[in-house]
């Protein structure tokens, strides 16, 4: 019978145990039968399965399928990158991120099954742990595959179709699609037993109990099982081995190595010298433009820079200029002879005749300033009429706008900035600067502050609004921004939590996920280039029902597969 690539164990790597260094090194041609017929060949294929993570195809497609299918970001120009697809959320079936997710995390949810086969439960702790490492990693694996290729399990109770459930090394057994439903069972198994078999340790960048209780957390909580959602909340935050860290750590928070770091909970650690992305070899220096954080940023002449935070996540963050996670979004300021210019900004609809529907495009206008009844206040001027930016107050949140045709105009006072395409630059860092390196970065799986937010979120969804607050207000004191003392007027608990997930953990893999399990519309009505192209290819407002909520499965490994798999609709 015909085996897949995908499915052939070709474990290229295995690692050398020093803190978190996992390096990357050929097996020398080693066959399965003796690399994993000893507690040393299972230990390295272990490592092995940690170091298939770090991939350029695995940790790309992880990050971008969430995060660039949101409303976070703000691409400033076409590309032929696969991302493209992923952005603007006009599904193809030829992705090469996508079939890299597909096919590597199948190699390496095969190498865990391997692992889970050989090794010998009960021998001794540390043979215990390893294999409780495997269930994790193979849950972990499965989770990230079955939220890009399935609906959301909360729409339907996971009854459409995931993925085809691999649990054997056997390369002759080719399952078919399963539900939704049944990828979870999977995947709360695997937690559970992996959280029976590991230890709690504190090394973020390997699975640990506590790795499986935060993951668990996160399963539960898209499961709508809010019971358990708290339950696995509460053992990560009691377990007294994780703190949030404050003030000018938490606002460099990429910077730190997740092993020093007492929030990352678990983290895909990549080291500066073997795991930016390899590439062509012709790349040398330029290596760093392969990262995600590129695609972010270009920092000291590193990355490309044409994916900018979204207008729409500024805006919520712009209420409060004091919170610290601004630190995590760099505007490109313009410096004039006499320093910054000041500027006044909105952003606009405007009717794009020869694409013949609706887009939004960026207002900008240099201010002056003047003293207006005692007052000094921000103006431009047209046509001899003096517009003036006004500021409104209501309890806490302070917001600027300027009245056009006796309309009120929300606008941000800033400063006059580089653009692209008349997209100004908003650089997201998130993703960047690890260890001072431009473009390094370790990508966050769980850290702590998700599970506050978790379970804020099942509490809001219990009808708690007190336990729901009391959680979001642990984060936003760390941010340095004021506590709710009651819901807000006009906004629901949920509402209240989902907007401080979106600020909390943007650009870490959960909004464009957070959005459509939760049954919401996905609002991308601001500048960005995913409202190029014709009227009908155009979403600028996604329905949770929409066929984009899930990606198409590539065709080539649909076609590759001796029996049918069923695309998505």
């Amino acid at each position: 019978m015909k085996k897949l690539t995908y499915i052939l164990l070709t474990l290229m790597t295995i690692g050398i145990f020093s803190s978190c260094d996992l390096e990357k090194m050929p097996y020398e041609e080693m066959s399965d039968q003796v690399a994993l017929s000893t507690e040393e060949g299972l230990y390295n294929a272990t490592l092995g399965n940690y170091s298939f993570l770090k991939s350029e195809y695995f940790v790309k497609p992880f990050h971008y399928i969430p995060e660039f299918g949101s409303d976070n970001v703000a691409l400033s120009g076409s590309t032929t990158d696969g991302l493209f697809y992923l952005y603007n959320l006009q599904r193809n079936k030829d992705n090469g991120h996508l079939s890299g997710l597909w096919g590597n995390s199948f190699k390496v949810i095969i190498a865990c099954n391997k692992v889970i086969e050989k090794a010998e439960e009960g021998k001794s702790s540390e043979m215990d742990n390893l294999i409780g490492e495997n269930y994790y990693l193979r849950a972990f694996l499965y989770f990230t595959m079955v939220n890009a290729f399935g609906r959301p399990y909360a729409q339907d109770n996971g009854e459409s179709l995931g993925v085809p459930l691999k649990t054997t090394s056997d390369p002759d057994e080719f399952p078919i699609r399963s539900k939704v439903s049944e990828v979870y069972a999977q995947i709360e198994a695997d937690l559970l037993k992996a959280e029976t078999l590991l230890k709690s340790e504190k090394n973020s960048c390997y699975a640990s109990k506590e790795v499986a209780q935060a993951l668990l957390s996160r399963v539960y909580l898209y499961m709508e099982d809010h019971a358990k959602c708290i339950e696995y909340s509460d053992k990560v935050i009691n377990s007294g081995r994780y703190s949030l860290i404050q003030d000018k750590d938490y606002a460099e928070y990429p910077v730190h190595l997740p092993e020093d770091n007492n929030e990352t909970i678990f983290a895909l650690r990549h080291l500066t010298d073997t795991d930016l992305p390899d590439g062509n070899p012709s790349w040398g220096q330029w290596r760093p433009y392969l990262t995600v954080g590129a695609m972010y940023s270009h920092i000291d002449g590193m990355g490309w820079g044409e994916m900018y935070a979204s207008s729409s996540l500024r805006e919520v963050m712009n209420q409060y200029p004091q919170d610290l996670r601004h630190a995590f979004i760099e505007p490109q300021f313009i410096e004039g002879d006499n320093g910054k210019i000041r500027t006044v900004q909105w952003t606009e609809e405007f009717y794009d005749e020869n694409q013949q529907h609706e887009r939004y495009r960026y207002v900008v206008k240099e201010v002056q300033e003047e003293e207006v009844d005692g007052t000094m206040k921000y103006y431009f001027e047209e046509e001899g009429t003096k517009t003036y930016v006004e500021e409104e107050i209501a309890g806490d949140i302070t917001r600027n706008y300027v009245m056009l045709g006796g309309e009120k105009q929300y606008a941000e006072l800033t400063y006059k900035m580089k653009s692209r395409n008349g997209y100004p630059k908003y650089y997201v860092v998130k993703c960047s600067r690890q260890e001072g390196e431009t473009q390094n970065w370790s990508p966050v799986v769980s850290r702590l502050a998700e599970m506050y937010l978790n379970r804020a979120e099942s509490y809001a969804k219990q009808n708690n609004s007190a336990k729901a607050l009391e959680n979001i207000n642990v984060i936003r004191e760390r941010a340095q921004i004021p506590a709710y003392t009651e819901v807000p007027e006009g906004r629901t608990i949920l509402d209240v939590v989902l907007q401080e997930r979106r600020v909390e953990l943007a650009y870490e893999g959960h909004r464009k996920f957070d959005v459509f399990r939760n049954k919401l519309t996905l609002n991308r009505r601001y500048p960005g280039t995913h409202d190029l192209g014709s009227a009908t290819a155009v979403r600028l407002e996604v329905p949770y029902t929409a066929n984009e909520v899930r990606c198409y499965i590539p065709q080539r490994e649909i076609d590759a597969y001796p029996v049918e798999l069923q695309q998505n609709p």
